[in-house]
């Protein structure tokens, strides 16, 4: 990377550990305390459970074992720490990718994008796994274009994409795919054998924890088991979005009338939690109810879909949640909580809507586009209408920031990237906007609720 970019870097940091300041220790929230009950079972008990509902992968519940083993309740602060300097991994990946693919004027405009990615920033000091995942997937996704036939590469990205899938299992099938993907369009890059070698690698690093669950639930094959529950929750007949405060949810979901009149409804959910205590076998089952009620119902299911798809390109996000809920300790002022809020909404507007035009920017020869293009069409149409959840954007958000820098930071700016837009890339900037249109209401609505979070 050019020493240029070592200011933009260092720019990163310095906002990070700002925020880190500005959250203090608020008590956890969420999954937070599930990680960190977690953690506390395997410190005072000696093993590692499930959650109940859910089987989480142990990468992340095994670093905030150790820091608790070693520093007790400080250890949490050096966890929030390691995480900013994860997120600048992520910075550095981010401006390498657009110096390389498009030259260092991209790459200062993808710096700056990062430096002050509000999503980004709210994950580097929650004790959520987003960073830690995000840092070793996108090295893994570096190493995995830039291997050009050498072994160690396709053995170094198998590894971290399994290491990766020990923090999250969400990218499970993309790391199966994209590799036999990058063999059929780009062989000078990948191999039958390196994307043989690569998804190797990977079930290498995750073996050791799929053979203890096999041993501990009697199911083969299991790294997660999170699939069911979500089904149950978001699949289900009635509509709940956890990005927004549960004090502001109803009001904000009567604002769109859409969600209110098709979506919310007083029912009981179609189909009531499979009751049984082992949690693979009980997400195997909601699972499989689940399908049952979209095969029933395929048209609330189809609507479902639009408006979890919705809510995963909102420009909404955990840090505006947070900001709704002022649970940033040093952050009480209403005013600048709304200014904060509204200022990183118009930030996510621009830089997706950017990435849309920069798009058109990339050739179509690149490895790397054959990559954005898959992880993007994964993570929104497989993820994102499942849960619908803003923090599942979270590991595209480095490519969006990429392809914005493309269309800003390109020979001739944006004027030229307007006119080398695809139709395909102009069509998906159209349903971004109606995407967007769809949710308006709701995010507007919350930044005048925000006054009552507690």
């Amino acid at each position: 990377m050019s020493r240029a970019l070592l200011p933009i870097l260092s720019a990163g940091l310095a906002i990070r550990f700002l925020f880190l300041w500005l959250a203090g220790t608020p008590e956890p929230f969420a999954d937070e305390s599930n990680y960190l009950t977690l953690a506390l079972s395997r410190l005072r008990f000696g093993f590692f459970p499930d959650s109940g509902h859910f089987l989480w992968p142990p990468g992340y519940p095994f670093v905030l074992f150790h820091a608790l083993r070693e520093g007790g309740a400080d250890g949490v602060g050096a966890v929030r720490v390691l995480q900013i300097f994860a997120s600048c991994v992520v910075g550095f990946h981010v401006m390498r990718f657009a110096e390389e693919l498009s030259g260092i004027r991209a790459a200062r405009v993808a710096g700056w994008l990062w430096v002050f990615a509000f999503p980004l920033i709210e994950f580097s000091h929650v004790l959520w796994p987003e960073t830690l995942f995000l840092a070793v997937f996108i090295t893994g996704l570096r190493l995995l274009i830039d291997a050009r036939g050498r072994s160690l590469s396709f053995v170094t990205a198998g590894a971290l994409f399994g290491l990766s899938l020990l923090l999250k299992e969400s990218a499970l099938y993309l790391y199966i795919a994209l590799p036999f993907l990058l063999f059929l369009r780009h062989r000078e890059t990948v191999s039958l054998p390196g994307a043989l070698t690569v998804v190797l690698a990977a079930t290498i690093v995750v073996m050791p924890w799929m053979l203890r669950n096999q041993e501990y639930y009697g199911e083969p094959g299991v790294i997660g088991a999170t699939l069911g529950e979500n089904m149950y929750r978001r699949v289900n007949a009635n509509y709940r979005n956890l990005d927004y405060p549960v004090e502001h949810r109803l009001a904000l979901y009567e604002a769109n009338a859409l969600v209110h009149d098709a979506l919310v409804n007083d029912e009981r959910p179609k189909w009531i939690r499979y009751r049984e205590e082992n949690v693979v076998l009980k997400d195997a089952t909601n699972f499989r109810l689940g399908v049952a009620f979209i095969l029933d119902d395929p048209v609330a299911f189809a609507k479902g879909r639009v408006k979890r798809v919705a809510d995963f390109f909102s420009p909404h996000s955990f840090f505006v949640r947070h900001l709704a809920m002022a649970r940033h300790e040093r952050i009480q002022s209403l005013p600048v909580r709304r200014t904060l809020a509204g200022g990183a909404i118009l930030l996510s507007l621009f830089t997706m809507a950017s990435a849309a035009l920069g798009f058109g920017r990339l050739s179509d020869r690149a490895p790397a586009r054959t990559v954005f293009v898959t992880a993007i069409l994964y993570f929104a149409l497989l993820v994102g209408a499942l849960g619908g959840l803003t923090r599942y954007r979270v590991p595209i958000e480095p490519i969006v920031i990429v392809l914005a820098a493309f269309a800003w930071g390109g020979p001739g700016g944006i004027r030229a990237s307007w006119k080398c837009t695809p139709l395909a890339a102009r069509v998906a900037l159209g349903v971004l906007l109606a995407l967007w249109a769809l949710n308006a209401r709701e995010w507007i609505a919350l930044l005048g609720l925000m006054g009552g979070a507690k």
